[in-house]
């Protein structure tokens, strides 16, 4: 495992990873990791600059013919958002070039577009290898069709707390979680922000196999190496056909996600602001 990777815009540069990390295991396999096991993870927004980062390293990588996508550590796969934090290591003008080829997070992008399109566009089959806990945003990576894959460790859960936090569904999951499971248990789920086990999950179809933690990334290994036995361009043809007519609705869903969203944070940061006036009237 290893932090230093190279970024490709404006042009090639060294970049020492802080949220991530990124392994090449050999017979045409690599890990990505998140590595901020203190924060569980958490969606900050160096983590989703340094996620477009190695996506574009794996996609370049020779080495690279089969992605797996977990997080170090046994606690945690994603805690989701991380609310008031704003640092960002990445060298500005770097930033800037990714974003205007939009490979960057932007300005009030709240249903995290760009990246979700990311991850839907990535040419290599990527394998979810979900150690822990994963919630809100980050279940709906682990889950929503961010992997062509899903495996989960017998210590992994998920729960999607929107309702609790009074916001709605994002990165693609208003449609992924009906398409895969049908819209009553969705909208249980996303309604009610109740915890799903990993066996929960495997019941309803979000998981491919639920294995015990020693077993995760060895039985990732082996579904990744019976992968590379075949053609990258036959593994990116099935991928593509099979994400097309999905994909073609993304951008709108997406775009209708960060509305919603937006409505609700609207209505959150006036109630806040309510409450703040009649205090200091008090």
């Amino acid at each position: 495992m290893f932090t230093n990777i190279k970024t490709y815009y404006p042009d090639e540069r060294d970049y020492n990873l802080n949220s991530l990390a990124y392994e090449r295991k050999g017979d045409g396999i690599c890990v990505a990791y998140y590595n901020t096991p203190k924060n569980l993870h958490a969606l900050t927004p160096n983590q989703q600059h340094e996620t477009f980062l190695v996506l574009e390293y794996a996609r370049r990588d020779p080495a690279c013919k089969v992605l797996i996508w977990t997080a170090t550590g046994q606690r945690a796969f994603s805690s989701g958002a991380a609310f008031g934090v704003t640092q960002v290591d990445l060298d500005p003008e770097v930033a800037a070039a990714y974003r205007a080829k939009d490979m960057c997070p932007k300005q009030n992008d709240v249903a995290l577009k760009t990246m979700t399109l990311a991850f839907w566009d990535f040419p290599k089959p990527i394998i979810m290898a979900i150690n822990g806990l994963a919630v809100g945003g980050g279940a709906n990576i682990a889950l929503m069709n961010y992997g062509d894959m899903v495996l989960a460790s017998t210590k992994a859960r998920f729960m999607w707390p929107f309702a609790k936090l009074g916001l709605s569904p994002e990165l693609g999951s208003s449609l992924m979680m009906a398409q895969i499971i049908g819209m009553p248990r969705a909208k249980r789920i996303m309604m009610l922000g109740e915890w799903l086990s990993a066996e929960d999950a495997h019941s309803m179809g979000l998981v491919n196999e639920v294995v015990e933690p020693d077993e995760l990334m060895p039985r990732a290994m082996e579904l990744a190496k019976a992968m590379t036995a075949f053609t990258p361009d036959t593994m990116l043809r099935i991928k593509d056909i099979m994400n097309k007519h999905l994909r073609e609705s993304m951008d709108k869903v997406l775009d209708d996600e960060a509305v919603t969203l937006g409505d609700g944070i609207k209505q959150l940061m006036m109630a806040a602001q309510k409450k703040k006036k009649g205090e200091a009237k008090m």
